[in-house]
């Protein structure tokens, strides 16, 4: 209900966790009915709706896995593209939700695994100009927000956010113990072929040698 919430202006203004929404600069008859619609401040506002569900859900799912053994670490991996809107406008908030959780239970190490720009345009027909235009620019303004915040304990920056229920986090540990970014793209600057496909695989190979 995306849509239908940017048509009601003054309930997005009453909420202290969406103080940075933009929401007057959006418009409201161009979102999709599902997903961002490739603008990254929708996405963020569709994780901040859910935050306290999704945070519940990840110590519930944490908690599960060390039931029964004795001091274990726990292993998260999180995946996200960072030039749609949905991936691109909440994987931050993602990260920073789940080492907010992470600190709560401890013994918690997060793996992120971002897709880059050229990942996405390889299954974007080229006749669609507008998808075409935002994919850049988005992953552009991500990997930003990925650089800074991966060097926050170098460059002294910090960030504290509000969610739901009043709960604050504040940003001043990277986003992911480990990033890896995961391109499209070989070393001579070739598109590989069927590179959407092949970037998934090679990911999901990497995760099964790590697990194993």
């Amino acid at each position: 209900q995306v849509k239908k919430a940017f048509t009601n202006p003054k309930s997005l203004s009453m909420r202290d966790d969406l103080s940075w929404l933009c929401w007057e600069d959006i418009k409201a008859p161009d979102l999709s009915t599902a997903g961002a619609g490739g603008i990254r401040q929708v996405g963020r506002y569709m994780m901040m709706d859910k935050s306290k569900s999704f945070m519940n859900r990840v110590e519930q799912e944490i908690n599960a896995a060390k039931a029964g053994l004795n001091a274990p670490t726990v292993n998260v991996h999180i995946f996200s593209g960072l030039s749609g809107g949905t991936g691109s406008g909440c994987f931050l908030d993602v990260c920073y939700m789940v080492r907010h959780i992470a600190n709560k239970v401890g013994g918690i190490t997060i793996f992120g695994y971002f897709f880059l720009p050229d990942v996405n345009l390889s299954r974007i027909p080229f006749s669609d100009n507008k998808t075409r235009a935002f994919i850049p620019k988005n992953g552009y303004a991500a990997m930003q927000e990925l650089d800074y915040c991966m060097q926050l304990q170098y460059n002294g920056g910090s960030f504290t956010q509000m969610y739901q229920d009043h709960t604050e986090i504040v940003w001043h540990d990277p986003p992911v113990d480990m990033c890896h970014l995961v391109c499209a793209t070989n070393a001579k600057g070739d598109i590989i072929e069927n590179a959407y496909d092949y970037s998934m695989n090679v990911t999901a190979e990497y995760i099964m040698d790590f697990l194993t």
